[in-house]
Formats: structure tokens, C-alpha cells, sequence
């Protein structure tokens, strides 16, 4: 018998189902999990991080919430208990990448896996020290089913979309900028002999302006599909997803589950999977030439479509990738 900590949410909550609010069937987990001779000891978010800790050499899985605030209260348990030496499940490296496609870029960087040439960038201003080829990919950090992904033409229609990222001033912060340039009296402080309330103004305007993070990813034109390749344990679910009226392939909901010659993709699948620290990875693969190329991942919440549509799997066996139905 193996032990296993579950850790979920409060009332049982383990996400996601078809809705960020809708929970999975945590009684139907722990009792699939106790078919492979799995004991389970259930614990909430709260009690690992107030201490109700598991011995160090017992595997901690935890589901995700997309709840911004519970999702930082994850990421902080996360941090502490890969801080003492616990293994957690799915990896922090992991939960750092859900909805945020920059950390990605950054995963990508470490582990040497072959992508898009990208750039992860905090504000706009950043851009000027690199040198464009447009067309290229804008991002957002969250959204799926090519949601928060434009094509941007030219640096003006950058400039415009980026700055539609930011969040407006609130009524409160606009009376607070007109007090602050018309009714506020000359200042001097003698520790800030270059103070000026001019400075202060368009410093503090700069300070409270609420900037998205984004990133800019080279752009393959003529591209009319990519690969949506799913690792579940052993298995490799696999499909191609067609454009439509569009550069994006994902959210077109236009599948083949019939792959002519998937073995190189599915090698390319895999090398990525060895490097990955994860029981299930879904990737967004697309090809070029002789090359493939990761887009995008994810190990936490992603569609099942090439799961629950297709025919078969793929599993690893003797140096090739045999297919199995399902």
C-alpha cells in the first residue's frame, strides 16, 4: 500500500470541471486512486500551509483553482513545500506555467526545448530594445481557445493593443491625478532637493497604471494547423486543428483524429515529456519544415476533446509508438 496526501480546497473542492467553478468528483478520485493499492489522506489547502504536514517521503497532490487570490494561496504552498523537500504533484514548475504563457517561454528556455522565437515582456517600453520582424503572435498571459492572441501587423497596431491591456483609472484615481496637477501646493524637501510636483505627478500616474504582462512570438504564415498532443501517464492521445478564417488553430473546434505518420511528432511529444516533470502535459505543437516546434502547455486544466473524440492512444513500446483503442 502507497500513501498519498490529497489536498483540496475547502468543502472538497478539486478543480476544474467544465467550469472553473465546477469541481471534480473527489470521492470517484480516491476511489480510483484505491483500485492501485493507494491509501488516501485527505487534507485542505489551509491546514498543509498551517502545518498539518505528511511525512516528507509521502507525494502531495493538490488541484488548482482559478481564483486569483486562491491560486497565489497555492503557489505560496507550493513554494513552501517544494522548499522542504516534499514531492507535489503536479510540480511547481508546473503551476507557475497555468495560465501564464511568459513563465512558459521561461520553462522552454531551461529545458532547451525547440520554440517559436519569443519574447516575455512586462511593458511596452521594453520593445524598444529589440528589433521586430513583423508580422508577429501577441499574447496575453492567461485565456485559452485563442482567446487574448492577435496578429499584429505593424509596431502602431502594437502599440495600440498593448495598451488596450491596461486597466483604465478608476473615477477615485482620475480626481486624484486632477488634484494632484491643478490644487496641490509647491513642495520641497530637504532630503529631495530635486523634487518637483511635476515629477511626482507623471511618476506616481506611471506608478498606478495597471499593466498586463504579455508576450510577442514569431509569426509562420501559411500555417493552417497544429497539433494538440495530450500525455496521460503512459498514453499519448494526439489530433490536428485547423485554422478557420484565421492564423489560430486553437478554439476553431475543427479536429482529424487521423494522423498520417504521427511517429515524428509523437517522438518530438515525447521529448518533450522527458524533460517536463508531469503525469499529464497537453502541447500545442506546429511544424515547420523538417522541424517541430512547442507553442504552448500546460499540466493543471486543458481540453479533453483529443481524449474524449478520438479513437485511440498511442503508448511507447519497444523504440516505436504503438496505437491502442480505447
Amino acid at each position: 500500500m502507497r500513501d498519498v496526501t490529497l489536498v483540496t480546497g475547502n468543502g472538497g473542492f478539486f478543480g476544474q470541471g467544465r467550469k472553473p467553478w465546477d469541481p471534480l468528483d473527489i470521492k470517484s478520485i480516491i476511489t480510483y486512486l484505491k483500485q492501485y493499492n493507494i491509501s488516501i489522506t485527505h487534507r485542505f489547502y489551509h491546514q498543509i500551509i498551517n502545518g498539518e504536514l505528511p511525512s516528507p517521503e509521502i507525494p502531495i497532490i493538490y488541484s488548482f483553482s482559478q481564483r486569483p487570490e486562491i491560486r497565489a494561496y497555492l503557489i505560496d504552498m507550493a513554494n513552501y513545500l517544494d522548499f522542504l523537500g516534499f514531492r507535489i504533484i503536479p510540480s511547481l514548475e508546473i503551476l507557475l506555467c497555468h495560465e501564464n504563457k511568459g513563465f512558459q517561454e521561461l520553462l522552454k528556455k531551461r529545458y532547451a526545448i525547440d520554440s517559436l522565437k519569443a519574447f516575455y515582456f512586462s511593458d511596452f517600453e521594453d520593445i524598444d530594445s529589440y528589433n521586430l520582424q513583423y508580422p508577429v503572435v501577441l499574447k496575453k498571459l492567461d485565456g485559452s481557445n485563442g482567446k487574448g492572441v492577435f496578429l499584429i501587423e505593424d509596431e502602431n497596431t502594437l502599440t495600440k493593443t498593448v495598451s488596450s491591456f491596461a486597466r483604465p483609472f478608476t473615477t477615485t484615481q482620475k480626481l486624484d491625478l486632477l488634484r494632484r496637477k491643478h490644487f496641490r501646493k509647491s513642495k520641497s524637501y530637504k532630503e529631495y532637493p530635486n523634487y518637483s510636483n511635476t515629477i511626482d505627478l507623471q511618476q506616481y500616474s506611471k506608478h498606478i497604471m495597471m499593466h498586463k504582462r504579455f508576450v510577442i512570438q514569431e509569426f509562420i504564415p501559411g500555417l493552417d494547423h497544429d497539433y494538440r498532443v495530450l500525455k496521460a501517464g503512459d498514453r499519448f492521445y494526439i489530433t490536428k486543428r485547423h485554422t478557420k478564417d484565421t492564423f489560430k488553430a486553437s478554439g476553431t473546434k475543427l479536429f482529424d483524429f487521423e494522423i498520417p505518420n504521427p511517429e515524428p511528432i509523437l517522438r518530438f511529444a515525447k521529448s518533450v515529456t522527458d524533460k517536463i516533470d508531469s503525469p499529464f502535459l497537453s502541447m500545442d505543437i506546429c511544424h515547420r519544415n523538417d522541424n517541430f516546434y512547442l507553442l504552448e502547455f500546460q499540466g493543471l486544466h486543458f481540453g479533453m476533446n483529443v481524449v474524449v473524440k478520438g479513437t485511440g492512444y498511442f503508448v511507447y513500446q519497444d523504440n516505436t509508438f504503438k496505437f491502442q483503442t480505447q
